[in-house]
């Protein structure tokens, strides 16, 4: 039971287009925005990448890794590696401070220990997802560690400050 009686293939050529019946009545007044790949990428699945560039110079920032010796190799501390993570997600959230917010690291793993020296400069790429809070540390398109972080809005950071 059909409305329509059976297409007989191939269909001869002289068969009009049905095109021309729709477009007449379709109203093309409005405009409508097309999603590119740019705005999926740029959507809260998307990841928040930032690159940390650490110098163990004198006078540096984190010149006192060079004292974190274990087994007489240089490593990076496994703090620092929160930290890192840390600063990204407060960047994230646009903290100019990330001292003032409150986070929660869960499920951290390391992968891989970062040895450090003064003549190499270690760069580290930290990508978090916004959607879960799930971050990873690369360097030299490694895995060194993973994990998940959040706000922890139980804990404010004054009341953290004055116990």
């Amino acid at each position: 039971m059909s409305n329509y009686s059976p297409v007989q293939y191939p269909v001869p050529v002289n068969v009009p287009f049905i095109s021309p019946l729709i477009a007449a009545q379709w109203d093309h007044s409005q405009q409508w925005k097309i999603p590119t790949f740019e705005m999926f990428t740029q959507s809260l699945g998307s990841t928040q990448q930032t690159k940390h560039e650490i110098d163990l110079n004198d006078g540096s920032e984190y010149s006192f890794i060079i004292g974190h010796q274990i087994d007489g190799r240089c490593l990076f501390p496994a703090t620092g590696y929160l930290i890192l993570v840390w600063k990204t997600f407060a960047k994230l959230y646009n903290y100019e401070d990330y001292h003032q917010m409150s986070v929660l690291f869960e499920q951290i793993r390391i992968h891989r220990a970062t040895i450090c020296s003064l003549t190499n400069q270690i760069i580290f790429y930290v990508n978090i997802l916004p959607i879960n809070g799930t971050f990873e540390i690369i360097k030299n398109n490694t895995i060194i560690v993973t994990g998940r972080i959040s706000l922890n809005e139980q804990l404010t950071m004054q009341k953290f400050h004055k116990q």
